[in-house]
């Protein structure tokens, strides 16, 4: 076909598969008005509607629930845009121990807005929002996961109105109503596919669409550059460039997108190619500068957690045969995707050498694929077009230029699906031409797919419901995953604290055990594995020497491990080896200072071992970092007084206590007790009186009294004490 030829007739059914370059009309396109666009829209919001009555879920806690960043409103935007995008979560040494860092603020950015708005809406009486749009559970009341899915939701519906609207631009029409038109399917098989629903259903996955979202924007830019030479199309593109680049850096492949799309379906000149590259690339410039400025970690730097560096423990061979055989298992989802799961971590998907079958199979099928698309480059067919697309977006994400901390993620596919989706559309209107099948029997066939695919989308994001929900479906799918099945051991310990019936309890911890048992079978030296299996036997059987094994393994294999150096504190505190627990709770503090909890907790091991300057720095420590309470200087007053047995001190903190929380009849009655052990009766009885005030049924309060007024030798007044004791003591066990 010429290029000379600038307009763009109605191509007839019987169009093979080379796509005429022209400059794209901008009348005469057979219009189906708003309905596209608008059955679009309500097909997506209805498809994943759901989503909106889900919690968070898994990643949420690194850019919203619990990164302090976010959490500022708009005061952490500069923090956002000036910082590696997890360490509002880790902080600076967490996020070191990624491949590469993570620069992708314009999410955080609305997270940061939402969070604001919600906060702002709370302080207005008028407000009408109540707790219900708030997380079950959370105390912060500014955090609002309806709000967040729905946002989501509206991006993933716009994205697939925009995408309509790109296509129908770029590929020839035909007269065909528009619903089976080769744009039309494409966008609706896009919004349906449920590999997209990690991406959408979990609030994280916002990057993924506002990445996809802004890339589209600025290919779309680039085209109507072409098509109608208006310089203002350029610095908007590269603006909308930008901001996908900013949302994630897989934006990055639209660079050759652009230009590839330019030669598929445009009569573009080369000045036209090489001015539109040249404002594309400064975006790409000043991300790149600003990634490098604030991530402090180099894009081909490798982790040293196979949970984070996925080919640790494989030889070279190992490595990247494995990444070609995963390249399979993405064609296989993409054609039936189920089952789905969010974990393909350490060893789900085990290393394989390249003479393993799959291997073999991947790299004759994807060889393929790939050889069909150079072969007919020329062409310019669409089938061509559509693999090269998916190659090219596929690229950033595969391992093969760099390790991307996991050997695959459903996720990884919400750009290059778009690929397969137009090679799905256009194989199924060539059919329709081959065959010579009416427009109703392609409608139904269209049908049944989109059917299949939304029923697999729609009970998918359920499974999003929340952490719990979504590690006990997953960990059918990845049993090998060492990962989740620590996750399901560390859930399963979570409920069974919350379990008031003893039984119950003990069946969770034995559950949450055989998980944990299972993960260390796949990764022995996992450290979070062995930090959780030490917790769960010590709730299990209450014996320090089966969970400090654990506990110490965990900091030999991680020494930095805030959590198993604090917790070991906790379980010699519990124990009553104060000055092991004293040894660890140091080393934790140093790994994180900014633990409130650790630092009280030193101040409580630090008075057991009768350190009085010890216990007024820690104090003082936590009080910069949270205000104190009246139970922070009563629990150390227990230490002076059950640990050291110094009950000056233990009298002096009691009394602190009772200065900042007069009603705790808890605090007065251990002070009492302290009094009445010192011998000092009087005051003994004035607190046992103080504490009956506020607490009349508080009955070893009457016994304490009955004792001290008996050693005083008023034994009248000590039996009627005991007799009160008694009565009071009656009436509650009634009860």
């Amino acid at each position: 076909m010429s290029r000379k030829n600038t307009k763009r007739a109605a191509i007839p059914d019987t169009q093979e598969n080379p796509v005429k370059p022209a400059t794209i009309p901008t009348r005469g396109i057979q219009s189906p008005g708003w309905a596209g666009y608008l059955i679009l829209f309500v097909f997506t919001c209805l498809l994943y509607s759901n989503t909106i009555w889900n919690k968070y879920a898994i990643d949420d806690v690194i850019v919203l629930t619990d990164n302090s960043y976010t959490k500022k409103g708009f005061d952490g935007i500069k923090d956002i845009l000036t910082h590696d995008t997890f360490q509002g979560y880790w902080g600076e040494t967490g996020t070191k121990v990624l491949n590469g860092g993570r620069y992708r603020p314009l999410s955080l950015v609305t997270f940061a807005a939402e969070y604001e708005l919600i906060r702002k809406l709370r302080h207005d009486p008028r407000s009408q929002i109540t707790s219900r749009n708030v997380i079950i559970g959370s105390t912060d009341t500014f955090l609002s996961p309806k709000l967040s899915h729905a946002i989501n939701m509206l991006l993933f519906a716009l994205t697939g109105m925009l995408l309509y609207y790109l296509l129908r631009l770029l590929f020839p029409l035909s007269k065909k109503p528009f619903y089976l038109s080769l744009a039309f399917i494409t966008a609706i098989l896009y919004a349906a596919h449920p590999i997209h629903t990690e991406a959408i259903a979990n609030i994280k996955g916002r990057d993924e669409i506002m990445s996809m979202l802004f890339s589209l924007l600025a290919l779309l830019s680039a085209v109507k550059y072409v098509q109608t030479k208006k310089w203002w199309h350029r610095p908007v593109g590269a603006l909308f460039f930008f901001l996908g680049l900013l949302s994630k850096e897989n934006a990055i492949t639209f660079f050759a997108i652009i230009p590839l799309t330019y030669y598929f379906f445009t009569s573009a000149k080369a000045r036209d190619y090489v001015v539109s590259l040249c404002a594309f690339a400064v975006p790409v410039a000043l991300f790149l500068i600003l990634r490098n400025q604030f991530t402090h970690v180099q894009l081909t730097q490798e982790a040293g957690e196979v949970l984070d560096n996925p080919f640790l423990f494989a030889t070279t061979t190992q490595h990247y045969a494995t990444v070609i055989f995963s390249f399979l298992l993405y064609i296989k989802l993409l054609v039936f995707p189920h089952p789905l799961t969010h974990d393909y971590f350490y060893n789900q998907i085990s290393y394989v050498d390249i003479g393993n079958l799959g291997f073999i199979l991947s790299l004759l099928v994807n060889g393929a694929l790939l050889l069909y698309a150079l072969i007919n480059f020329k062409k310019k067919t669409v089938i061509s077009y559509a693999i090269l697309f998916y190659f090219i977006t596929f690229s950033i994400v595969s391992n093969l230029l760099f390790t991307v901390g996991s050997i695959m993620n459903d996720r990884f596919m919400y750009m290059s699906s778009l690929g397969f989706c137009i090679l799905i559309a256009f194989g199924l209107l060539q059919a329709q031409n081959k065959f010579k099948l009416s427009n109703r029997i392609l409608g139904l066939v269209i049908l049944i797919v989109l059917s299949l695919y939304s029923v697999k989308t729609y009970t998918r994001n359920f499974d999003w419901a929340d952490d719990a929900t979504l590690i006990s479906n997953d960990v059918r799918w990845s049993p090998n995953s060492a990962k989740i099945q620590t996750s399901m051991g560390n859930e399963l310990t979570i409920q069974a604290n919350k379990q008031t019936d003893t039984v119950e309890k003990i069946r969770l911890l034995d559950s949450a055990l055989a998980h944990l048992r299972r993960a260390l079978e796949i990764y022995p030296t996992h450290s979070m594995a062995l930090l959780d299996m030490g917790t769960a036997l010590y709730r299990r059987n209450h014996n320090p020497a089966e969970a400090i094994p654990y506990y110490e393994q965990a900091v030999a294999e991680r020494p930095e491990f805030y959590d198993a150096c604090y917790d070991l504190g906790v379980v010699y505190n519990d124990f009553g080896q104060a000055a092991k627990s004293k040894e660890n709770l140091l080393k934790a503090i140093s790994i994180e200072p900014g633990k409130s909890e650790c630092a009280m907790l030193l101040a409580e091991v630090s008075a057991k071992l009768n350190q009085s300057d010890s216990v007024e720095y820690w104090l003082n420590f936590c009080s910069k970092l949270r205000p104190l309470q009246g139970r922070d200087y009563y629990l150390v007053g227990l230490g002076f007084g059950s640990g050291a047995n110094n009950l000056d001190k233990a009298i002096e903190y009691l009394n602190k206590a009772i200065s900042i929380d007069p009603n705790a009849d808890l605090f007065y009655y251990d002070l009492g007790v302290g009094y009445t052990l010192g011998h000092r009766f009087d005051e003994a009885i004035s607190t046992f009186n103080k504490l009956l005030s506020i607490n009349p049924r508080y009955a070893a309060a009457y016994k304490n009294l009955g004792i001290i007024y008996n050693a005083k030798g008023d034994t009248a007044l000590g039996k009627q004490y005991q007799e009160k004791y008694e009565q009071v003591l009656a009436s509650l066990q009634k009860k």
